[in-house]
């Protein structure tokens, strides 16, 4: 994690942003720290990630609020007064546990410990939980509003199981089923009887989408 860490602070330095905070979410998923945590908040925000940059602040805040360094505090109490300034809130809740895809991208897990910050404009929500149909819906955000969206799941009544896994062992690459990541390869996972569009995707490797025939038991 440290050395993970170390890399991407010279790559920040450079001004490699986005390779940067590639490494930070990666030593932080080693072990989070006040560094890695704080840096990649950063990266975010340079990266005009703004809503995804306050929540990572929020997160540090949470975390290693007691570890901060007076400096540090007053510098991230004033990056997350800016960043406030430019995004709105979505709150969700489902009948079930289940994964929170917003656009496409993992942001978070049922139940939430926070609303999840947005940008301003049109995003899609959607909630996956194994064995159930997906519950989506649109919203239209607004800078400093918070919305709330309540979805209901169905069970699915004919399932079968899927397996997806890479050839060459590739690591980190995301599982999309039908446009939504649902977990890492290799992954196994409960889907409706049917036709499914299955692809993977990771930073720099990735495949072409392809179908998939789930068969009922």
């Amino acid at each position: 994690a440290k050395e993970l860490f170390r890399r991407g602070n010279k790559l920040l330095e450079d001004g490699q942003i986005e390779l940067a905070l590639d490494l930070f979410v990666q030593s932080r998923a080693r072990v989070p720290s006040v560094g890695n945590t704080l840096n990649a908040a950063i990266a975010l925000d340079r990266l005009g990630r703004s809503d995804e940059s306050l929540s990572t602040y929020e997160e540090l805040l949470r975390d290693f609020g007691d570890r901060l360094k007076d400096e540090e505090r007053k510098n991230v109490s004033f990056a997350m007064s800016a960043l406030r300034r430019k995004v709105g809130s979505v709150d969700v809740a489902a009948n079930v546990e289940g994964m929170v895809v917003i656009d496409g991208r993992k942001r978070g897990v049922l139940p939430l410990t926070a609303p999840i910050r947005l940008l301003p404009g049109s995003h899609t929500v959607r909630v996956l939980h194994d064995g159930h149909a997906p519950a989506e819906a649109i919203v239209r955000v607004k800078i400093g509003e918070e919305l709330r969206v309540d979805l209901r799941l169905e069970a699915l009544t004919s399932t079968g199981r899927l397996s997806v896994a890479d050839e060459a062992g590739t690591p980190d690459l995301d599982v999309l089923v039908d446009g939504a990541p649902v977990g890492v390869a290799p992954w196994a996972g409960t889907l409706g009887a049917g036709r499914h569009v299955v692809a993977l995707r990771g930073k720099e490797l990735g495949t072409g989408p392809t179908h998939a025939v789930v068969v009922a038991g």
